[in-house]
């Protein structure tokens, strides 16, 4: 099942990228798409000698919802950021981006991340 929710989040996250992000920054966003995984393993591995043996497990979730708040609040919000590409000049990916710019970066995200939990 985690197979499937990430077979139908990278090429949806690829998309993303392609379409709400800089030309120029591309592949910084690609790399730490692709960093993400390795990230997660290494933080949630760390999680268990930092706050598992000292504080309880439950503190390791309260640390990761405060650096989700934290990190929402920080970044600056894309919802009415345009399209890196004209939606006219990509063919079959005009839709996307006709739908991306009509529903915004942040609603996306929240659904594919949403889509991607309820697969695993």
């Amino acid at each position: 099942m985690g197979g499937l929710a990430r077979g139908a989040g990278q090429p949806a996250s690829n998309a993303l990228i392609a379409t709400a992000v800089a030309p120029g920054r591309r592949g910084l966003a690609y790399g730490a798409k692709q960093a993400a995984i390795p990230a997660g393993v290494l933080l949630g591995g760390l999680a268990v000698p930092v706050f598992g043996v000292t504080v309880g497990w439950r503190w390791a979730y309260v640390a990761a919802a405060v650096v989700a708040v934290v990190v929402a609040v920080v970044l600056p919000s894309t919802a009415n950021a345009a399209p890196a590409h004209p939606a006219g000049s990509r063919g079959a990916g005009g839709l996307l981006a006709a739908a991306g710019s009509a529903l915004g970066v942040l609603p996306r995200l929240v659904l594919g991340a949403v889509g991607t939990a309820a697969g695993c």
